[in-house]
């Protein structure tokens, strides 16, 4: 009950039974219940695996959602490795979205909680995470002073890109999803461009 893999099942419950209405302290004991009855159990479990409630469990599926993303990279290496830097960008968001479309009902109640709750201090905390994520899965591992500016910039590709896929996607494939990401992902590039002939007019 205390190892990584049985904590890994109770995070994968936990944001699949995900209900912005009820109580976060309810809803992982409610969860919890699918695997333990005893209360005592249920107590220490939760005092073990997640004593910041909410905030634990979502840093532990991002956790997972890497681990699976590297894995996703080596075993496409002959694909991934012959892409630009870009299309490794747009190809994680796109991998990222796959494993994310099996929760999607969650993260639409996750979505309404954060903003009621104005949880904006986890959110831009998960956004940053996942940015910092992909540009290492990208493989950019360098420490410039470029560094936090990547990051920000991919957190707003990554905010535009879910805001549009909870509401506008209704395909598997996600190809409108794509098209889209493709297009924010060219914005950001172009801007970039124009931004470098700045400076070095000036």
């Amino acid at each position: 009950m205390y190892s990584k893999s049985f904590r890994n099942k109770l995070v994968l419950q936990i944001i699949k039974d995900f209900n912005s209405t009820l109580n976060i302290d309810f809803q992982i004991k409610k969860s919890l219940e699918k695997f333990v009855n005893d209360k005592k159990s249920l107590l220490r479990l939760k005092r073990y695996h997640f004593p910041k409630g909410l905030d634990d469990v979502l840093l532990n599926f991002l956790r997972l959602n890497e681990e699976k993303l590297i894995n996703m990279s080596r075993l496409k290496k002959n694909i991934f490795t012959n892409l630009r830097v870009h299309e490794k960008i747009i190809f994680i968001i796109m991998e990222y979205l796959k494993i994310l479309n099996n929760y999607k009902k969650s993260f639409k109640q996750l979505f309404v909680y954060m903003l009621i709750n104005a949880r904006f201090i986890l959110a831009n905390r998960i956004l940053f995470q996942i940015a910092d994520q992909t540009w290492f899965i990208s493989g950019d591992k360098s420490i410039d002073f470029n560094y936090y500016t990547k990051r920000l910039i991919l957190m707003k590709v990554y905010l535009l890109t879910f805001l549009f896929w909870l509401k506008n996607e209704d395909t598997k494939n996600m190809d409108k999803t794509k098209v889209f990401v493709e297009k924010v992902i060219k914005r950001v590039l172009t801007f970039g461009k124009i931004k470098s002939r700045i400076k070095g007019l000036l």
